[in-house]
């Protein structure tokens, strides 16, 4: 796919999905490049599946983007944890430098050479408002710099919503929100998780819908929602295993 036809199937699918388009063709450039980068470094590490223009448009890039649409003025940093090959982050973070002042975004992942792929498109693309970061969530998590002082804590496609939730809302400072993009399991995980969403801080959860446009058929996809009331307890986030462990039970 050459240039043209990207950033024409890109505002055709941004288009259909409802996503803005604040840059215009300086916007679409940047998420050409992020996809050429994509596919020419996936041929030396597995950073994803797809590796078709029209799927990065729509399954990487336009999935991630509905992130935004759950994004207010009022917050000002984001955690993107298991960030892997850098979605949501980095359209977001595309994304975001044309719509919001002072909105920054930061990837932890366990896995060194995805980070260091991050921060390499990072700064190929001269994005001032987005890093990345190695290590294990439920160790960062308890580090001081870390810990509940993100307005919102993110995830796709990383793990189901009762592993996800104990590592990523002890990031998400009282006040904030967890926003969880999911696929077709979603609702289900959800009803598994609530429960221990809440013990982990979160109130006023919900599930928000919709159907994810631009491939030959639509696809279903879901969010979970949920604001972070309380402080999480110091006992979380656990050691991986026992959250694992627990969830299977």
């Amino acid at each position: 796919m050459d240039r043209k036809e990207f950033f024409d199937t890109c505002s055709e699918v941004f288009r259909k999905n409802g996503i803005p388009l604040t840059g215009g063709d300086e916007e679409l450039e940047k998420y050409y490049r992020l996809s050429e980068i994509l596919v020419e470094t996936n041929k030396k590490m597995n950073l994803t599946a797809i590796t078709d223009m029209n799927g990065i448009i729509v399954k990487h890039i336009a999935d991630s983007l509905k992130l935004l649409e759950y994004i207010s003025e009022k917050d000002k940093s984001v955690a993107d944890i298991g960030c892997g090959g850098g979605f949501p982050l980095l359209p977001c973070a595309i994304s975001a430098s044309y719509k919001f002042q002072g909105l920054t975004f930061t990837g932890f992942d366990s896995t060194k050479k995805k980070v260091d792929h991050v921060n390499a498109c990072i700064d190929a693309l001269g994005l001032s408002n987005a890093s990345a970061v190695c290590g294990r969530a439920e160790e960062l998590a308890r580090m001081n710099e870390y810990r509940e002082r993100f307005d919102v804590g993110t995830a796709r496609a990383v793990s189901e919503q009762y592993i996800l939730s104990e590592l990523c809302l002890p990031f998400v400072k009282k006040g904030g929100r967890m926003i969880a993009l999911k696929g077709a399991k979603g609702k289900e995980e959800l009803a598994c998780a609530s429960s221990h969403m809440k013990r982990l801080g979160a109130g006023n959860i919900s599930l928000a819908e919709y159907e994810l446009l631009g491939g030959d058929t639509g696809e279903y996809r879901c969010v979970i929602l949920c604001d972070k009331t309380n402080v999480t307890e110091k006992t979380y986030p656990r050691q991986y295993a026992k959250i694992l462990s627990e969830a299977k039970k």
